[in-house]
């Protein structure tokens, strides 16, 4: 009796680690996105402030980056 409960407890959690690791890793990505994005918009402005000049991008300093 033992240890049909304890397959039973070892199946339930080791379903909720899995559950538990692929939500982790999908936040995790999520949140590596928007790091990249928020690290990256500065250079992309400061570049466009560097070259106003060359067309393919303008700037505005209220609303960010505007390709």
């Amino acid at each position: 009796m033992g240890i049909i409960e304890y397959s039973q407890v070892f199946t339930f959690f080791s379903k909720s680690i899995a559950l538990f690791v692929i939500l982790f890793f999908s936040s995790l990505t999520w949140v590596m996105r928007r790091k990249i994005h928020i690290l990256y918009h500065p250079l992309i402005l400061r570049h466009c402030f560097n070259h106003p000049k060359e067309g393919y991008c303008r700037c505005d300093p209220l609303n960010g980056y505007r390709a």
